[in-house]
């Protein structure tokens, strides 16, 4: 049954291999730190709330790309992110530092057109559920 198994998935190795499928590793580190929201002074006295600072993290993930006609393919990501955004502020004197932290899944559907000869570059569509 181990050898049956084995050969089994040797062939199935070896024909995802050879076939049109591209499957990947993908890694990006966003160079995003936005910093451009003004601070928002409520109604209570000598009291206001700074937001800024959101960051992104390094993104970790994989890929799958099927192509279903000459110009056209189809591709799975999944990619797991961790963003950021920070408050300063004050409020009746004393100063606070607070934050949220999102770590999630991204899991794009893309559905991408190749053009042709004269205009080579390409057009992609899809929608991207994310995971909390």
């Amino acid at each position: 049954m181990k050898r049956f198994l084995t050969v089994i998935a040797f062939l199935s190795i070896t024909s995802i291999g050879f076939s049109q499928v591209a499957i990947g590793v993908r890694f990006s580190y966003p160079f995003t730190m936005v910093q451009s929201m003004r601070p928002v002074t409520p109604n209570v006295p000598s009291s206001s709330v700074s937001f800024g600072k959101f960051r992104n993290y390094l993104n970790a993930g994989g890929f799958i790309r099927i192509p279903l006609q000459e110009r056209l393919t189809f591709q799975i990501e999944g990619m797991f992110s961790i963003a950021e955004v920070d408050f300063d502020g004050k409020y009746q004197g004393s100063s606070f530092h607070s934050g949220y932290r999102f770590v999630l899944f991204d899991m794009p559907f893309l559905l991408q057109y190749e053009g042709k000869r004269p205009i080579r570059g390409f057009v992609q569509t899809g929608f991207s559920p994310k995971f909390f």
